[in-house]
């Protein structure tokens, strides 16, 4: 209740904020990519392929029902391709040096600032997320739910549960924000207005976590790109995504007790 309670007063003084006309949050002056290097190019490239590889995956099984029978095995190996993806990219946007990075968004100065920024953002996530469940939970059934919720409730164990914590919390946060915020915003905003750029890049991330989770993060994904936006910080909507994350799990994993007792 005193976090739903956090996120009324974060949109309260958002509200506030706009109608005095001053900015929710300060627009960073620093100076961004042109995403005309050719290590950039590569980095793009590569998460594009991911995107539309994704996308096709959930094409292909669409009205299959998921399986939540995965191994130690899978989960540890989803963890280090999801790991490794979000290094290897990040890597490469590395290549140009710290003031390159910094022009992508990898900042690693003011990192305090950055923290700030991210629990500012996700304190305004939290009212859109209950609405959002609230409107989509009679669309959702066992074979809708997030594949790793669904191993939570049915396989949840001293390994498991780490090992989706490691995932939903951490890996996924770094990958998919350094492709969708950091590459795809990024690069997508040299040629488009904010305006544009920010939910073109939100409507692909709902798309790729399927039809009923993809409404539902709809809102997460706007306010993670308007903070990308507007603080230009990767850690700032890591920090957002894995907290969002961390609600979820928190919440399936109560609900899971619940059942159980």
């Amino acid at each position: 209740m005193g976090l739903f309670s956090r996120g009324l007063s974060a949109w309260s003084g958002f509200v506030h904020k706009w109608h005095t006309g001053i900015p929710w949050l300060p627009l960073s002056e620093e100076p961004r990519s042109e995403w005309n290097k050719p290590f950039e190019w590569i980095s793009l490239s590569l998460a594009t392929l991911w995107v539309v590889l994704n996308l096709s995956n959930q094409i292909s099984r669409n009205g299959e029902p998921k399986s939540a029978e995965i191994s130690i095995e899978s989960l540890i190996q989803v963890a280090l391709i999801t790991l490794g993806s979000a290094l290897i990219l990040c890597s490469l946007l590395m290549a140009g040096g710290v003031e390159n990075a910094n022009r992508t968004g990898l900042k690693s100065r003011d990192v305090f600032q950055q923290l700030d920024d991210g629990w500012t953002g996700f304190e305004l996530t939290i009212f859109p997320m209950a609405l959002m469940l609230a409107v989509t939970t009679p669309f959702r059934s066992h074979d809708t739910q997030n594949v790793l919720l669904q191993i939570l409730a049915e396989n949840s164990n001293a390994l498991t549960i780490p090992l989706v914590i490691l995932i939903a919390v951490v890996a996924a946060p770094l990958a998919e924000e350094v492709i969708f915020r950091v590459i795809l915003q990024g690069a997508l905003s040299q040629f488009l207005p904010p305006r544009i750029a920010i939910p073109v890049v939100a409507i692909v991330f709902s798309m790729v976590h399927g039809p009923v989770d993809g409404v539902a993060l709809l809102p997460l994904s706007l306010i993670l790109g308007y903070v990308f936006h507007r603080r230009h910080s990767y850690l700032s909507v890591v920090l957002i995504h894995g907290l969002f994350n961390a609600t979820m799990l928190a919440l399936a994993l109560l609900t899971t007790t619940g059942q159980s007792e």
